[in-house]
């Protein structure tokens, strides 16, 4: 390269090339950090809004069909089940007042999982004029039909576990 005036290369150094104009330091393309953070909060509120928006739409279209009376009763009845403390109780069809002065009919259908206490309950509330289902699971340490499954599940979880830390550990 060769260099004027003497210096060995002190011009270039200090960002001048011999021939031609300065050399320009240009900025990078891009957003800086509070940019970006005031995009994404931008982002977040109208995402939120047109969320809600349509929440708002379809919510009501969907409710046009329910009963609220009907949805007040079946609560009532699914309530009923949940409180039951009894397996054996269950099966046997509870009584429940509805709002309107009609005895509705709640019973339930528990089956355990591998996990030990959970049980899946089939709820089932009937009315003179409907039948709702709905599943759910709950926690029931006592509502083993043969005292000795929850056992028998507790240690079949227990081997499972010790087998997957041993496999671990390998």
């Amino acid at each position: 390269m060769i260099t004027g005036g003497g210096e060995s290369g002190g011009a270039a150094r200090r960002g001048f090339a011999l021939r031609g104009n300065p050399v320009s330091f240009r900025r990078r393309g891009g957003f800086s950090l509070a940019e970006a953070v005031l995009a994404l909060a931008l982002f977040a509120a109208s995402a939120f809004a047109v969320s809600q928006i349509c929440y708002n739409c379809v919510y009501p279209l969907s409710m046009a069909d329910s009963d609220p009376a009907r949805e007040a009763d079946f609560r009532r009845g699914v309530e009923a089940v949940l409180g039951v403390d009894d397996y054996d109780s269950l099966s046997d069809e509870i009584d429940v007042d509805g709002f309107d002065g009609e005895i509705l009919k709640a019973s339930g259908e528990a089956e355990p999982t591998e996990i030990a206490d959970l049980f899946r309950l089939d709820i089932t509330v009937r009315g003179r004029s409907f039948e709702r289902k709905r599943t759910v699971f709950v926690v029931r340490p006592g509502w083993y039909e043969i005292s000795t499954e929850r056992d028998d599940i507790i240690t079949d979880r227990t081997d499972y576990l010790e087998d997957l830390r041993m496999e671990a550990a390998r």
